[in-house]
Formats: C-alpha cells, sequence, structure tokens
C-alpha cells in the first residue's frame, strides 16, 4: 500500500547511518535552492535561496512538520543511492519496487505536475522510470490544476510499503539511535500527533503521510514495562477523502493503544 510521507523515515534512517559513519554530521549546513524551494515547506517557507539550515533542523522538520523542502534537501545532501541502501537496511520487503527512489519533487513531477507524466510512469521499466525522473530535472516543476487533488497511486507514483515494512524501518530507526546517531529517538518523539496516558506509554515516536487518495499513519510507543509496539493505518481512495477522514483515523488508532495487553 502506499506509504505517503512514512517514506521519509528512510531518508531518517539514511542520514543516521551517514552520520553514524562520519561522512555527515547533525551539524552540517544545508543550502535552499529555487528548485526545493517548489513544493514549499510547512515552516521553512520564508527563507530565501541562499540561506542555510543545519542537517539537524531539516530532519526534525522532515519528520515532524512532514516538510517537502528539507527532504529533498536532505535526499541530495546524501547523495544517490543512499536512501535505496537504506530501504535494504530497514528490511523492505521490495527494495526493487522504489528503485530509482524519487525525491519529493520528482514524484510531484510525475505525478501532479505538467506534463502528465502518469501512463508513462505506470508502465515503465526501472531503466525508463529513471529517465522519467531525469526528464522532470531538466525543467521547472509546474503543478497542473486539473490534477492536483487526483491520487497518483493508482498509476504507481507514490511510495510503497506493508505493515511489515512500517514496523521494520522504525525498528531499525530506535535500534540505530545509539551514539551519533541517538538524537534519532527525540526527532522522531518531538510530535507525537497522538494523546496517549504517558503512564503507560513512556515513549511515543510518530511519522505520518498524506497525499491526495492516500492517508497513512504510524508510532513506535513503549509502554510502562518497556516493551516496544508499533501501531500502523493506511488507506487509500480512489478519489479525493473526506476532510474528516483524518480524526476517523487517529478515533480509531486510540482504541487500538486501548487494546494493547499492558502489564
Amino acid at each position: 500500500l502506499p506509504l505517503a510521507s512514512i517514506f521519509k523515515l528512510y531518508v531518517l534512517l539514511a542520514v543516521a547511518d551517514a552520520v553514524k559513519e562520519g561522512t555527515l554530521d547533525w551539524t552540517d549546513s544545508l543550502t535552499i535552492t529555487e528548485d526545493v524551494k517548489a513544493l514549499g515547506s510547512s515552516n521553512l517557507e520564508d527563507l530565501p535561496p541562499g540561506a542555510q539550515i543545519s542537517v539537524r533542523t531539516a530532519a526534525q522538520q522532515m519528520i515532524s512538520a512532514s516538510d517537502n523542502m528539507a527532504t529533498d534537501l536532505l535526499i541530495g545532501r546524501l547523495g544517490p543511492g543512499a536512501v535505496e541502501r537504506a530501504l535494504i537496511t530497514a528490511g523492505h520487503h521490495d527494495p526493487a519496487s522504489m528503485t530509482p527512489f524519487p525525491t519529493m519533487r520528482e514524484l510531484f513531477s510525475v505525478g501532479w505536475g505538467e506534463p502528465d507524466l502518469r501512463e508513462q510512469w505506470k508502465s515503465a521499466s526501472p531503466e525508463g522510470r529513471a529517465a522519467l525522473l531525469r526528464q522532470t530535472n531538466s525543467r521547472p516543476y509546474q503543478p497542473d490544476p486539473e490534477r492536483t487533488h487526483t491520487p497518483a497511486s493508482e498509476f504507481g507514483a507514490e511510495w510503497y510499503g506493508s505493515a511489515e515494512d512500517i514496523c521494520r524501518v522504525h525498528a531499525a530507526l530506535q535500534a540505530g539511535a545509539v551514539g551519533k546517531a541517538a538524537p534519532v529517538k527525540d526527532i522522531m518523539a518531538a510530535i507525537p500527533g497522538i494523546d496517549l496516558d504517558r503512564s503507560k506509554w513512556t515513549y511515543v515516536g510518530a511519522k505520518a503521510g498524506n497525499l491526495p487518495g492516500d492517508l497513512a499513519f504510524s508510532w513506535y510507543a513503549v509502554d510502562r514495562t518497556g516493551q516496544p509496539w508499533v501501531v500502523s493505518f493506511q488507506l487509500n481512495w480512489p478519489r479525493f477523502r473526506s476532510p474528516t477522514a483524518a480524526g476517523w483515523l487517529l478515533s480509531i488508532a486510540h482504541r487500538a493503544f486501548d487494546l494493547a495487553p499492558i502489564g
């Protein structure tokens, strides 16, 4: 099923791996460009091209605010193949299904940009998809107002994973959050996205996702006995969903947590 922005957990894992390997530091600077500003930003919109933010700030914004600009800055800094390697590290059941791994700008260009590349993407080989991504990078991103709110996942223009994949990447992030990568725990827990009883749940890390027709939530929570749990939901609609769907799904998530047999 579509992951929507839950895919950003793989980007964070690639960042953590690079930090541990010494090829990246949380304090390294990333430079904002016109290209990465094209998709907009949740909290960094006012920063002009040429402004700089740290890797740590970008990682936090990518997870807490699902910031598209921060995500593409990190993918660009990591370099080719880094996120694909993170898919393997995390135990994704089919890394080839997300190879080549598109940036936010690239996928938005395929799914919602002009010209319409959806059908070409759907039928293309991995090599053909790589060529399409190069094509999107050769021109400015221009959204198509006719398709802005129409789902693209039926054409394969999404990032994909199963519930087991979500569980594995959450577990990989937490297990690897040691030494130089320790900030990952705080990054994941900055905005839990759900109000749980903290006498029962001592740690809650979260990542959600939202694209036209696709809605996903995921949490890595540790109960008072020290037992970790991963709770995730992935929903897909053939058309633009109701604006009340997120609240409805969160109410179900609360019930799921209430059902956990905590000692």
